[in-house]
């Protein structure tokens, strides 16, 4: 005998779950079709006087929704919106910052190469000064090369003499007649 109960409790569940999935299956397939079958039984449930109280009114509650999601979006929007036109501002900022450190590179660029070209023609400059004291000096005998030395400060003496070959060099150190300044100027020479 339970062998029945139990059959007769497992046939109903059986046919139970059976009818609980065959109405969701339905109710999907209805829905797809367009049937709206969630609005039509809120519609139903809220005509029977107990379950109005549990089930809300779909219109009240749609209009509602759909207005606090507008705003939701248009909020979100709105944010968005302000966020991208700041965004876009800095990019420009940042492409000015760009184009003005762009140009200052330029310009210390023009002005080092401007400073290369300056000191490159001031050491010719200077190179062709020294070549032509050398000439000179290496011209005049070397009793009057020496005698003009004399009169020269330490520093210029023995810069001038520094470019000189060191047999001229010897010859108008020799021909000097204050021998304490030639002295000097050897030791600079030296250095």
């Amino acid at each position: 005998m339970e062998k029945k109960k139990s059959g007769i409790l497992g046939t109903l569940l059986i046919w139970l779950v059976s009818l609980i999935v065959l109405v969701f299956i339905g109710a999907f397939v209805m829905n797809f079709l367009g049937i709206p079958v969630l609005k039509t039984m809120k519609d139903v449930g809220n005509k029977i006087p107990v379950v109005n109280k549990i089930i809300p009114d779909s219109s009240k509650h749609t209009v509602q929704s759909k207005e606090e999601d507008l705003k939701y979006w248009k909020n979100l929007y709105s944010k968005a919106e302000k966020s991208l036109q700041e965004k876009d501002q800095e990019i420009e900022d940042l492409q000015e910052q760009l184009k003005a450190n762009q140009i200052d590179a330029e310009i210390n660029n023009s002005n080092i190469d401007s400073q290369k070209l300056a000191e490159a023609t001031q050491s010719q400059a200077d190179q062709e000064q020294k070549s032509k004291v050398t000439a000179i000096f290496e011209n005049l005998p070397a009793s009057k090369a020496a005698a003009m030395i004399e009169t020269m400060s330490l520093e210029e003496a023995s810069h001038t003499l520094s470019q000189l070959d060191p047999e001229i060099q010897s010859n108008i150190l020799g021909k000097m007649k204050d021998a304490q300044k030639a002295a000097q100027i050897t030791m600079q020479l030296i250095k």
